[in-house]
C-alpha cells in the first residue's frame, strides 16, 4: 500500500510539471516528464535518482514561474493572494512527492 501512494504522489507531481509545459507550448518537455514516470516500475537507483532530479527541477520550475505570475499581477495592480495559495499549494505538492520518494531511498540504503 505505501508504495502505491508513493506512486501515486510521483505520477501526479510529474503529471503537474507536464501540464506546465504543455500549457507552456513545450511538448517535448511534457512528454518526457510522464516518460519519466516510467522509471518508477524498475528497481534501479539511477531510475529514483532521475525521477528526483525531475521533481527538484519541477520545483524549481514552479518557483520560477511563480515569481513571475505574482511580479506581473502585482505591476498590473491585480489581486494576487489566490495567485499565491495555488501555487504555493501545487510547489508543496511536488515537495511532498520529492521528500517522501527520498525518504524511501533513505530507508533502502540503511537496510543494506
Amino acid at each position: 500500500m505505501k508504495k502505491f501512494v508513493e506512486g501515486m504522489l510521483v505520477f501526479l507531481s510529474l503529471l503537474l510539471v507536464s501540464a506546465h509545459f504543455l500549457r507552456a507550448g513545450i511538448l517535448p518537455l511534457s512528454i518526457g516528464y510522464i516518460v519519466v514516470f516510467l522509471l518508477w516500475f524498475f528497481n534501479h537507483p539511477i531510475g529514483k535518482k532521475i525521477i528526483q532530479i525531475s521533481l527538484f527541477s519541477g520545483i524549481i520550475i514552479y518557483v520560477y514561474t511563480t515569481w513571475l505570475i505574482i511580479k506581473e499581477r502585482i505591476n498590473l495592480g491585480l489581486p494576487y493572494i489566490k495567485t499565491v495559495f495555488i501555487m504555493t499549494g501545487v510547489i508543496g505538492f511536488i515537495v511532498l512527492s520529492l521528500v517522501t520518494l527520498m525518504l524511501d531511498s533513505g530507508e533502502k540504503q540503511k537496510r543494506n
